[in-house]
């Protein structure tokens, strides 16, 4: 009896502090930064940023923040003054091209205002102090690698993320080595978990694997916990040395729920809070997500659609987070890089108030009957197309499937209204996509789609792979463009292609040449991508055009744009 009455106690608690969560108010407001690209110190709601990327929050709450566009670090006081506490050295006499090797990603201050800061592109942590030069804390400058040591001679390869444990440790992951490294104060550098091979894989740290890390935060017991971004996961590396994973299960995707069950698409960085309750920035997704000590993936903020609004939880939204930090007062700070912004969530219960009740108020059903009917005809025959995968998603990519006859998709259907993106597929087709808008007033839905077939000299054009300006470096938004290759490679195993690289034509003066170098790198990067993900070499080509073969007007932005651009050139069929 007694142990019954015990169980019905926890029971209890447990029902309580989901009914404590269900009642707590979530608000996303802006704290810093206009969305409008600039550096200018002063107050925070004038002050502005560009590509804010990652923060390091101190106990007295001072927030500091990698400006990586601007390449500087910026810090926003208690009173809501910005100021730039460090900005890199000789910065104006520099060719844009030696600049853009200087922006900052990882930080961490200390109580003097000694800054740290990793360099990606220099392949290094750098130590900035007050009134003092500077100095080169770990790695090999300009010289990637994957070497332990001390000081200069270890080396790194694009370091990214960073943590710090209490005695002064950093913990740092490498993106291309595909690895978790410790630097102690003295700089002696060595390799936690990982290393060099891409992949997925738990266990020991001798043997597991990870893909394309970027983000890492570490807890009162010393577990250290990784944003696996090309791998979808969080995973998990105890002090005895093993890695686990936490929540996500390798497919990108949207779905809160169990740890079990939840997907995550490129967790970007995460920050856990004295509970053990994990939150984490998707950069797929444009969310940030709570994983809570009970093993529960819920969304706080963000709806999956990009974009820039304050507001109630899902309502408001986010575009390409990069970056979490807990306040002193449980307070989330997020750096939102492409809005140009300093984020900031709070947690507050609703205020009661007396019902004034309203008579005869119609509501609104949650869902709406609407007749769906599509039809899917080959480009050129114009004959039915048999046998299509043709399915509609909303922003939690949680798809309804329709089913197809003789070209045609007839049927009614419950949905709730709002935005989706219909997505057809067919073997002998390049997917297809379109968005698609549901009113309450619908009651039928006619859509007509040519699709044309894949033959030798077809070319399939991708306007979101985009790089770091004047890099062949990826920038977060380009996964999935190139996955979406990779998986057409993948089911269209007989086919071999080419990538073109397109650019526009530069600033004012730009050598034709410096494009053609720089397209044909990038389209270089493309199928490196490719290849590694697991397509045969054989079966990828690349070249660049540079901005010798425009599409649209290089005189607008939207013109300049649509020239920067990847293709996919079909070159052969066995």
């Amino acid at each position: 009896m007694k142990k019954f009455i015990a169980w019905l106690c926890v029971f209890y608690g447990i029902i309580q502090v989901f009914a404590q969560e269900k009642d707590i108010i979530v608000t996303v407001s802006t704290v810093a930064g206009t969305t409008k690209v600039g550096h200018k110190d002063g107050d925070c709601k004038q002050a502005t940023f560009y590509g804010p990327n990652r923060l390091y929050i101190s106990p007295s709450d001072n927030v500091y923040i990698t400006d990586e566009q601007n390449y500087c670090v910026r810090r926003i006081n208690i009173i809501g003054n910005v100021s730039t506490l460090v900005r890199w050295k000789d910065f104006e006499k520099q060719t844009l091209a030696q600049i853009v090797t200087y922006r900052p990603a990882g930080v961490y201050v200390d109580f003097y205002e000694n800054v740290f800061v990793t360099e990606p592109s220099k392949h290094r942590l750098m130590h900035f102090q007050p009134k003092k030069s500077n100095r080169i804390v770990a790695g090999k400058t300009d010289n990637p690698g994957f070497v332990d040591g001390t000081g200069e001679n270890a080396q790194f390869h694009t370091p990214t993320g960073m943590c710090v444990d209490e005695d002064g440790n950093f913990y740092i992951v490498e993106q291309w080595n595909n690895a978790i490294r410790k630097v102690t104060p003295q700089g002696v550098v060595t390799t936690v978990a990982g290393g060099k091979r891409v992949g997925f894989a738990d266990g020991n740290v001798k043997d597991a694997q990870f893909n394309n890390p970027t983000g890492i935060c570490i807890d009162k017991n010393h577990n250290l916990y990784i944003a696996d971004c090309f791998n979808h996961r969080i995973r998990k590396i105890s002090p005895e040395g093993i890695v686990s994973t936490v929540a996500g299960s390798g497919l990108a995707g949207y779905k809160d729920g169990n740890v079990s069950e939840a997907l995550f698409n490129y967790p970007y960085e995460l920050c856990i809070d004295s509970e053990n309750n994990i939150y984490v920035v998707e950069e797929g997704n444009h969310t940030v997500r709570k994983i809570d000590y009970r093993g529960i993936v819920t969304t706080l903020a963000g709806n999956g659609i990009a974009g820039y609004k304050d507001g109630i939880g899902t309502n408001a939204q986010f575009n390409s987070p990069h970056d979490i930090e807990i306040d002193s007062k449980g307070n989330l700070y997020v750096t939102d890089y492409k809005n140009n912004c300093i984020r900031k969530i709070t947690f507050s219960k609703p205020v009661v108030q007396a019902q004034n009740v309203v008579k005869n108020t119609p509501q609104l059903p949650k869902t709406v009957p609407v007749k769906i009917t599509i039809k899917i005809n080959d480009k050129v025959t114009y004959m039915p197309i048999d046998d299509a995968n043709v399915s509609i998603e909303d922003s939690t990519h949680i798809p309804i499937h329709l089913n197809t006859k003789n070209g045609i998709c007839s049927q009614t259907i419950e949905i709730e209204p709002g935005t989706y993106k219909l997505i057809i597929q067919h073997q002998e087709y390049p997917a297809y996509k379109q968005s698609i808008t549901f009113t309450y007033q619908d009651k039928e839905k006619n859509i007509s789609v040519d699709l044309e077939k894949l033959y030798v000299g077809k070319v399939i054009t991708f306007n979101n792979i985009n790089f770091n300006p004047n890099e062949a470096t990826f920038l977060p938004e380009s996964y999935p463009d190139l996955n979406e290759i990779f998986l057409f490679l993948k089911n269209n195993p007989s086919i071999q292609v080419q990538i073109n690289g397109h650019t526009d034509n530069g600033a004012p003066g730009t050598n034709p040449q410096y494009l053609l170098d720089l397209s044909q790198k990038r389209a270089q990067a493309v199928a490196n991508y490719l290849i590694q993900s697991g397509i045969a070499p054989h079966r990828v080509k690349y070249k660049g055009f540079g901005n010798s073969k425009p599409v649209a007007d290089n005189s607008t932005p939207e013109g300049r744009r649509k020239n920067r651009r990847t293709e996919v050139e079909i070159i052969s069929e066995q």
